[in-house]
């Protein structure tokens, strides 16, 4: 994940990313977090590119913490992922 993307999600719920954590940002923090997860539960499980490989396990742990987060907080899950197993597999085009 990029560093322009975790920047994008903080800014997105007003966290500035170079101040001390308060207990005020709590839920600034979890929504910006829920919102990365949900970018890493998008992008292909594995990657193969020269000789090297990258795994990414554990995808319905990252949904269910996704979940447990927007649920913390009364926040929607605009996400619709339903129980597509295939998430991230193939190409959408």
């Amino acid at each position: 994940m990029s560093d322009l993307a975790v920047d994008k999600a903080l800014i997105d719920q007003s966290v500035d990313g170079n101040a001390i954590y308060t207990k005020d940002d709590e839920k600034s923090v979890d929504l910006s977090l829920a919102r990365l997860l949900l970018s890493v539960i998008l992008h292909p499980s594995s990657v193969t590119e020269g000789g090297y490989s990258l795994s990414i396990g554990q995808r319905d742990d990252f949904l269910n913490f996704r979940k447990l987060l927007l649920k913390k907080w009364g926040a929607p899950d605009t996400a619709d992922l339903g129980n597509n197993d295939k998430i991230g597999t193939a190409s959408p085009w």
